[in-house]
């Protein structure tokens, strides 16, 4: 994905890592986010049934024609991830088992890629994403956490998360200023959404008060314009039974819940 600060691996002992970690059997289909060079397309390919890797940029066209003249199983698809329709990128043959979305995300791009992922009708097994460590931390932290932030929720809501690998900046060409991590998601045992439009409530919520965490949950709904007012704020944080100086940082997932039925109520 040029341009959006990509960094490609070097060598084949980190692809082959995060393909491994990525458990990945002949019956899986896989959909890549980013082909880049190629080489973790590869050893997807070598272990998967079926993958689609989206690659916005056309620079290594004839490199992944080699490689797709190599492994018929493997199809680059040239377009903007952010703007494709995933169900259509996903590999109907020649398997039609598990489906695991990876890939190394661009910096800039780390979160609408994963709202997007999130935000699929698709049923993923596991998502494997390699991301800035900063990042992972946030998202592995879980909630009610220092690290945590309106990514961590939103992400935690449906799967849980933990960083797999640590990469420093000589395993990239060129090498990032920072480190990386690849993290991994699976869904919950136990789903905490009723449905879609719980989730859009939720996610709603959840972004409107982290757009200003530090203050007091009455005060960052309102701000956020999650309530009209904040009098109708403080009385949905006391029918959520919280406290009205709590920050949004501190809620749990189930606070987040309780806090959208009072809100629900409320507007019934």
């Amino acid at each position: 994905m040029k341009g959006r600060d990509q960094h490609f691996l070097r060598g084949r002992g980190p692809t082959r890592q995060i393909a491994e970690i990525s458990e990945l059997t002949p019956r899986h289909r896989v959909v890549e986010i980013g082909a880049g060079l190629g080489n973790l397309s590869a050893e997807l390919a070598l272990r998967a049934g079926a993958v689609t890797a989206v690659e916005k940029d056309t620079t290594f066209s004839g490199w992944h024609e080699r490689l797709t003249a190599q492994l018929p199983n493997l199809t680059i698809h040239y377009a903007d991830f952010l703007k494709v329709d995933i169900e259509e990128v996903v590999p109907r043959e020649p398997v039609d088992g598990p489906i695991v979305a990876i890939g190394n995300l661009p910096y800039q791009i780390t979160a609408p890629i994963l709202f997007k992922l999130v935000d699929s009708p698709v049923a993923w097994e596991r998502i494997v994403v390699m991301v800035q460590l900063e990042v992972a931390e946030r998202i592995a932290a879980g909630p009610a956490t220092r690290r945590s932030s309106a990514l961590t929720y939103k992400l935690a809501f449906e799967y849980d998360a933990h960083i797999a690998m640590r990469l420093g900046p000589t395993e990239f060409i060129p090498p990032p200023r920072v480190d990386s991590a690849v993290v991994v998601l699976t869904p919950r045992a136990v789903p905490l959404l009723r449905d879609h439009a719980h989730k859009v409530r939720l996610h709603a919520l959840v972004h409107g008060v982290f757009q200003h965490r530090r203050r007091t949950l009455p005060n960052a709904m309102k701000l956020g314009g999650c309530t009209p007012t904040r009098d109708v704020a403080e009385a949905a944080v006391a029918a959520a039974g919280l406290d009205l100086k709590a920050r949004p940082e501190t809620l749990t997932l189930e606070d987040f819940i309780r806090l959208d039925e009072a809100l629900a109520g409320g507007r019934a």
